[in-house]
Formats: C-alpha cells, structure tokens, sequence
C-alpha cells in the first residue's frame, strides 16, 4: 500500500502523527519494501468499464437476480504526479492474540504499534478493481471481515458537490480525531466521559461511484490498526451486535404494558436465549429503546391520550370522558441537602460535627423532632467521621453488605427453590455480574484515558487504575496542582514534614493539613486519611510528591482492589461461565429463531411477501414433520425436564438429604421413594383411616364404639325428652293467661 499520514496513541497517552510505509512482511519475518503508488481512480467511461467486465471468467453460474462483484481488468495502479514523503519502514514484532481474535504487530520507530489482522482468505475483501452494483452488499461483507478481525465499522460519504456522493468509505470504528477540549478548573466536571475512543486510526476500505451509475468500484484498502483489536469474546459488545431487531423492540414496549421494565426484559431474553452472549443489545441498549419511545410521547404524553379517548366516540356513542388540568406543588429539600452535606463530610472531626449539628437543628427548628434526636443518640454508629480511622471505612455501610447479599438472591431465587435451583439460579447471578465485569473490561479496552496535565505521574496512574477509579485519583492529582500549596518541609532526621494549605474554586483557603515524607523509601501519610478511608493517595500528598520529584505512584499505595488486573482473564472465557447453555443445538436454535424474526421484520410492511415467507414456512414445517417423525420419547415430562436442566434423568443417588416435613413439601419421612405428592397430615390421616372403617370411634357418653358424643342415641333421646318438656311448659303458661277466671 501507499504511503500515508497515520495517528497513534503513545505510551504517554498523547496523540502523534507519523508518515509509515506499510510495507508486506513475508512469511520469513523480513522487510520486504513495496513500490507500488497510490491508487488512482479510473478515467475509463462506463461503457469501456462495462465492456472490460464482460471479459471475467464466466465459467460460474450466477441465478438471474444475483450479480456477483466482478473484477475489472483494465483498472491498474497510476503513478500519483504529486511527490511523495520519504517511506519509514515497519518492523515485525510478532503474532498477537486476543481471545481468538490474531493480528500481526509491527513497530514503528518512535515505539508505537501497527496491527494487522489475521484473517481466513474467505473473509478478506475482494482485490482492488472489484465492482460492486450494491452498496449494503459491500457493507455486509466488510462488516463479516470485521467481525472476525476483530473490530467495528462506521460509514462515511464524500461529496463532488452537495447533491452527488462521488465516494463511500467504511472505516475502523475508531477512526476521527479525538475531541479534548480546553481544561478549566470550572467546566472539567461537565464532561460527560473521560475516556477516549477515537484513535484517528486509518484503516478503512474505499469505493468509488461513476456518475450516472450505481457501480461502486474499490479502489483502496487499508488493513493496518493503530490500536489492538478487540477479541471475540467481547464482540457481543460491538455496535453491530448491539443493534435491537424490531421483534426485540416490539417485545421491549409489550413488556412494558404488563409492568415488566427494560432490565428485566433483557434478563428473559438471556434466559431464553441461553446466555447474554447470545442477545443482541445490553441492558442500557434495551433502557435506551424504552427511553426513545418515551421521547417520542414527550410532551404530546396528554394530547395524545386525550385524542385515544376521543376517537373511542366513534365506535362507542355512549362513551364519554372530561379531564381538568390541575398545577403541581414543588418540595423543597433545603433541610434534607443542608443534613447530607453535613452528614457526608469525611474531613471534620467528632466535635465540628457536633457543634454544627446543633447549629442545623436551631436553624431549621428541628430541636424537638423525635426520628432526628433518636439518630443523634446513636451518632456513633453511622456518621463517617466516628469511624473514619478505619481501613477501607468509606466502602462500608450500614447494611450494605446484607442489603447486597438480599438483594442479588432476591432477585435471582425464592425459598421454594430446590437446592440444584438455588445453585442454577447462584451459576445465573454470577454470569451477570461477569457480563458487566466483561463489559466494563470493554469498555476499558476499547477506549484511552483523558490526561488533564503533563505529569507522569498521572499517566502512570492510567494505566494501573481502572477508568472509574482513575477518574477519582486524576481529580486528586488536578487538585492537588492547583488548590494546593505547600510550604519550606520540616526536616527531622530522615523525614520532611509539609503543611499543605488547600484552596476552594474561588482560591480562598478552607484548610491545612500535614503531610510527612520519608526520603529513604519514599513511605508518605497525611492527616486527612483519604488513604485509609477509600485507599488512593490524596491532593496533598500530590502535591508533596512535585517538589520531591516522585514521578510514579509506589506499590505499596496502589491497592489490589482498584487495579485493572484484579481478575484473571479466564473468568471471562465462556467454557467457565457455568450457566451459559454452550450445546451446538442451542446455538442452531437460536440462529434459526433469529434468521427467522430479521425475514419477517425486514418484511413487515409487505403483505404479499409475508404471505410468501409464511407458505414457505409452512412448507418447510410439512417437510421437517415428514422428514423426522414425532418421537414420543423425548417428549416425556422426564425428558424434557432433564433436557432443560442439563442432567441425567436417572442414575444413582449415595446423597440423601434430610428434607423439612411440613404440609404442602411433597416429602414424606416415612416412605423410602417419595413421589412428590402432596403431604397429608395426621388430622387427615386419621380421618381416612376412619373411612376405611380400620378404626372405630369411642363414644364419650355410653363408651360404645361406632359412634361419637354427638351422634350418641342416649344424648338424642335426653335432648327430645328436654325439647318436650320445654314445650308442655310452654302450653300450660299460654292456657293459664287466657283463663277468664
């Protein structure tokens, strides 16, 4: 290829441009320099560039709806007229790999890296002069090159004039020019990344449109990254894969009537499909959808519903409706804020706490509330400031270990669950957290950090942080630039003792605090404990480290926790991610669902053509059931059940667990082979036995078996005798008061 102007990212995190000469490497690892020019574009006519096609090879048979790219013969390399920059060769340094995905890795001279991926013939792109007549074929097939080389794509267009699009281009998904902005201690807080995807990386492939034509004809390709390549275990995150079908869009917005929300849409998608590798789309793709449809309401959220009642009046003469537009109260959480603010601040002591929390309570009249004085009385328990000694304190909460704990078993199993439904839900909850491990990963790879300043030390803090974390520490070490100032050290013996003032953002000093360096192995504490409450290094040790010259964060302050190496990367390889159904079937079902759902989305709007598809299918599912008779084996209860769970439907049991006997459990103590029915208790087992006349009952009255107290005969014939005598009674009262006499 030609020789062109190509952007890296240095080891210093800064963009450089350099003039290469990507030159071929042979199989024996030597240079071997190319002199082949640029690529011009063609000056034949359309009917001279028609004619040379017509010369290919036609040995192939093509259908009749089906053109095939063909390869012009006529089209060579020109000389450009212009002079050319001095070439720099490449050095090979060897063959990387990354998760399947290979590339070839060449040096350049001033250290930074070329890549070029390793790809099977039948994926690479066609030789340049190939013609093409269809612009999403082209994408198509760059597209499938991509996603084995391991990159993504974007498209790009260029204009002759405002109205014709003479060029195509489809470019690495890190291509354009990083935007950095100007830093200011007023807006650096606005940003709404810190990370850099853009690398102004030139690999790309390029076409050319004829006037008048729909022919597209190649006419150079660029194969060499200036960053690595992304491996094809984390190819599910790439924006083509991320990419939601209408069905999963349609799915999204019926779950949502049934009040089923984004977050567990994507958790049935999952489950159905087998794993998050198989789903197109993450969890914030599927919130961004349902997002988009509320957008889309926006403020017509009123209007619109009104106008749905209102074309109900057609159908539906007696139906009427009236709606009144009321105004809305706004809460003001003054208080509230003036108590987090108080709460939350790690840097005062036991006693300002105290002092300003009486100051708070008389200036909001709050002296006498009860919730607020209970809270104070145990002060001690949750406010930060009483425990901030600790190590690590500031990670810990109240309940935040148990409400973690809770929430994730909550959510992922109930107490009816088996035990080998707790540990397929367990597996399920810990393939969730390795996809957002593996997507923040991602993320990290994809992506550079943003340096603020020139110090090395920064640069040395980005790459040994996580891009979360780093965002923390580059605050930090800004800050510590410029908000603080320290004064001539103290020096004791070996250590240096600094009083370092810090300053707000309008520059008036707020506090001081003392910060000792130790000249021999450079160990550093400061009074504020940042350190020890979260565990990185604070502005005012940064600031002591720039008079004495400490360009790199020592190891003994980088904590394991907050390094980007924490998890080896085998957690993420898919054979160790237990809940994820890895079977080939399961892979098949799931592109045939998938191939199906696209025809009938890209077919939706085409009655004729839906109709086609349907009777193909139909004719398809005649052929299959004659083909594959039904088996009724497989399609036992037994069966699928133990298809679903993955285990054997029988085999040998040495494990007997002794289960809890309650009513309802199907388990019943006194039989070896439990069936699963329901339990029956004593009550209901004495009264079966009563049934099946095993067992007579004792009269308590006559103590006669086969009946009961109530049923007795003697206590029917005293309650008769009782009844008649009553009623004689009765009778003699009535004669007596209607006797005249």
């Amino acid at each position: 290829m030609s020789t062109f102007d190509i952007s890296f990212i240095d080891s210093n995190g800064l963009i450089v441009n350099d003039d290469f000469d990507l030159s071929l490497i042979d199989s024996s690892d030597l240079i071997v320099t190319d002199d082949v020019e640029s690529v011009s574009a063609p000056s034949k006519s359309i009917d001279s560039l028609a004619q040379s096609s017509a010369t290919v090879d036609q040995s192939s048979e093509l259908s009749s709806d089906h053109t095939a790219p063909q390869v012009n013969p006529s089209f060579k390399r020109t000389r450009k007229s212009r002079s050319k920059k001095p070439k720099t060769p490449l050095i090979y340094v060897g063959i990387e790999s990354n998760g399947g995905a290979c590339s070839r890795v060449f040096s350049t001279p001033n250290g930074s890296k070329l890549y070029k991926p390793d790809v099977d013939a039948e994926f690479l792109p066609p030789p340049i002069g190939t013609v093409y007549t269809d612009w999403q074929e082209i994408v198509a097939m760059y597209s499938r090159y991509a996603s084995k080389a391991g990159f993504s794509t974007k498209l790009g267009t260029n204009k002759d004039r405002p109205e014709n699009v003479s060029f195509r281009f489809i470019h690495c998904h890190r291509y354009g020019k990083p935007r950095f902005g100007n830093f200011s201690m007023a807006n650096h807080h606005k940003r709404r990344s810190n990370r850099i995807k853009l690398t102004n990386c030139k690999a790309c492939i390029r076409f050319k449109i004829y006037p008048g034509t729909s022919d597209l004809i190649l006419y150079d390709w660029v194969e060499h990254h200036n960053h690595p390549l992304i491996g094809q275990e984390f190819m599910d995150f790439s924006k083509e894969q991320r990419t939601l079908t209408y069905s999963e869009q349609h799915m999204i917005h019926s779950l949502s009537l049934h009040n089923i929300g984004p977050n567990i849409a994507h958790k049935v998608q999952c489950t159905l499909k087998g794993g998050h590798h198989y789903v197109r789309g993450k969890r914030i793709d599927y919130k961004n959808w349902r997002r988009n449809i509320k957008l889309f309401i926006g403020h017509r959220d009123a209007q619109l519903t009104v106008n749905c009642l209102a074309s109900r009046t057609t159908n539906l003469h007696n139906f009427f409706f009236y709606y009144k537009i009321k105004g809305c109260n706004v809460d003001n959480d003054e208080v509230r804020t003036a108590i987090h603010n108080l709460v939350w601040d790690v840097l005062i002591d036991k006693d300002d706490f105290e002092m300003r929390w009486n100051t708070l309570m008389s200036q909001y009249n709050l002296t006498g509330h009860d919730w607020l004085n209970d809270m104070y009385g145990i002060r001690e328990r949750w406010v930060p400031c009483y425990f901030s000694h600790l190590d690590m304190c500031c990670l810990m909460k109240t309940t935040s270990m148990c409400e973690s704990s809770n929430a994730m078993f909550k959510v992922n199993t109930n107490r009816h669950n088996s035990l080998l439904q707790f540990l397929m839900s367990f597996d399920t909850a810990i393939d969730g957290q390795r996809h957002n491990q593996r997507e923040l990963e991602f993320n990290m790879m994809n992506s550079s950090p943003l340096l603020h300043t020139n110090l090395r030390i920064e640069e040395h803090a980005s790459r040994i942080y996580t891009p979360a974390l780093f965002v923390e520490v580059q605050k930090e070490i800004e800050r510590g630039m410029l908000q603080c100032t320290n004064n001539t050290p103290t020096v004791i013996g070996d250590v240096k003792l600094y009083t370092v003032t810090q300053y707000n953002r309008h520059f008036v000093p707020v506090c001081q605090f003392e910060v000792a360096f130790d000249v021999r192995d450079k160990a550093t504490s400061c009074t504020c404990n940042l350190f020890t409450r979260i565990g990185y290094l604070c502005r005012h040790i940064f600031c002591v480290y720039r008079p004495e010259q400490v360009h790199a964060i020592p190891d003994r302050y980088i904590s394991n926790r907050w390094k980007r190496d924490s998890l080896p990367r085998r957690v993420y390889d898919i054979t160790n991610r237990y809940s994820v159904d890895n079977r080939v079937e399961t892979r098949l079902r799931n592109e045939i669902l998938d191939t199906v759902a696209l025809c009938a989305d890209r077919l939706r709007h085409n009655p004729t053509e839906l109709s086609a598809l349907c009777e193909q299918m139909k004719a398809l599912k005649i052929k299959i059931f004659a083909d594959v008779p039904y088996d009724p084996e497989c399609n036992r209860t037994n069966a699928v059940i133990s298809d679903i769970l993955r285990v054997p439907e029988t085999g040998p049991s040495t494990l007997i667990l002794q289960h809890s006997v309650t009513k309802g459990s199907g388990y019943d103590k006194d039989k070896e082979n439990n069936s699963g029915k329901r339990f029956v208790g004593p009550r209901e087992k004495a009264i079966n036995k009563i049934k099946k006349g095993k067992v007579a009952r004792l009269c308590g009255n006559c103590k006669q078996h086969g009946h009961n107290a109530r049923s007795c005969e003697k206590v029917q014939a005293a309650k008769a005798e009782a009844a008649a005598k009553l009623l004689a009674s009765k009778a003699s009262a009535a004669a007596t008061m209607t006797d005249p006499t």
